[in-house]
């Protein structure tokens, strides 16, 4: 989970008069909730939608305050204040990944979307558990 959620939190576009980054446009998708869905099938670990939702979006937040994606993620008090500390294993991504190029991340991330999802209302149309 935490390579996709660097991968999401790199990735992002900032977006012209919008405050909110969109999703990496690899994923060929317009909102977050739709970026999320993609990973659920395969990343879930038995968790619920709506858990897994939130998980991946704090894992996403942990890393944007160490991007420039327009997003501001944890910091330690106020966004002034320098991004907060990353656990062990976000770092260990955050140190193997942050110099490689983006398309080399991309190729690392895509086997764990699940492009069947795509456009098919999956996270919205079924019950969330």
């Amino acid at each position: 989970m935490w390579l996709v959620a660097y991968f999401l939190s790199r990735g992002g576009q900032r977006r012209v008069g919008c405050r909110t980054p969109s999703p990496p446009p690899q994923l060929q998708v317009s909102s977050w909730e739709e970026a999320y869905a993609l990973f659920f099938p395969r990343l879930h670990g038995g968790r619920s939608r709506s858990v897994f939702h939130r998980s991946m979006k704090n894992a996403r937040d942990t890393f944007d305050g160490h991007h420039d994606s327009g997003r501001v993620g944890w910091r330690e008090s106020e966004a002034e204040r320098p991004p907060q500390h990353l656990n062990q294993d976000a770092q260990g991504v955050m140190d193997e990944w942050q110099g490689r190029p983006n398309e080399e991340l991309w190729q690392a991330v895509r086997q764990h979307a699940d492009f069947r999802v795509h456009g098919r209302g999956f996270w919205f149309s079924r019950s969330r558990k």
